[in-house]
């Protein structure tokens, strides 16, 4: 009902393969990489000397370079509502 209202249609480039396909193909290889990774890590703990540090280290820059993305990216844009109009031809 309230997308009625509001006249919501669903945009006909959403169901591009063009654009969808290089989404999902790195949702994938993300997935791929949170699979291995207790195996990369189990074996670098167990078999490198000074394991732990390379992990922490590891840890800590990833992790910074995710708040670093997350702090310098805008989270969404919403038009003004002049511009809605104008949205939806």
């Amino acid at each position: 009902m309230g997308a009625a209202l509001l006249r919501i249609r669903p945009r006909a480039d959403v169901y591009d393969v063009g654009r969808g396909g290089v989404s999902s193909v790195c949702e994938t290889l993300l997935g791929v990489f949170g699979a291995v990774a207790p195996v990369v890590v189990g074996g670098v703990l167990r078999f490198v000397p000074g394991g732990f540090t390379l992990i922490a280290a590891v840890v800590c820059a990833l992790a910074t370079a995710g708040m670093v993305v997350a702090v310098f990216s805008p989270i969404r844009t919403i038009p003004a509502s002049a511009d809605w109009e104008r949205g939806e031809a």
